[in-house]
């Protein structure tokens, strides 16, 4: 723990593989290149958001506005196995739902295939005053 610009901040850890991107092959999504226009559900502003960009990015596929829906992350889930769309990007525990609804579906990258670059600091920060 730490003092910094008078808060009082802790990194907990590193999160590596937390985030996974799954798709649906009975949609016509087995790769990277079969996403190219297709909808995929997440939540902005999370680990998992953070991870789809990069790892779109790297293979070649514009994640720019109208990238697909944005849905609160449970809902991205059932998005997928619900059979409403062809991928989502998840975080761990979410992924067992998946696995357990949709067994066909294929897990298509986590986020330790783009470390450090889509790593996250999990911790917290809170106000100095706090600790008086």
């Amino acid at each position: 723990m730490r003092l910094c610009f008078g808060r009082w901040t802790a990194r907990l850890d590193v999160e590596v593989a937390t985030a996974q991107l799954w798709v649906r092959p009975d949609k016509g999504v087995r790769t990277f290149a079969d996403l190219k226009g297709k909808p995929i559900a997440t939540t902005k502003k999370t680990t998992a958001h953070i991870f789809l960009s990069r790892a779109l990015r790297a293979n070649g596929i514009d994640s720019g506005r109208g990238r697909g829906a944005q849905q609160q992350h449970v809902r991205g889930g059932r998005s997928l196995y619900f059979r409403r769309g062809p991928a989502v990007a998840l975080w761990v525990p979410f992924n067992v739902r998946v696995r357990e609804k949709l067994p066909e579906a294929i897990k298509l990258v986590d986020t330790s295939a783009f470390y450090p670059q889509s790593a996250v600091v999990g911790g917290w920060v809170a106000r100095a005053r706090l600790s008086r």
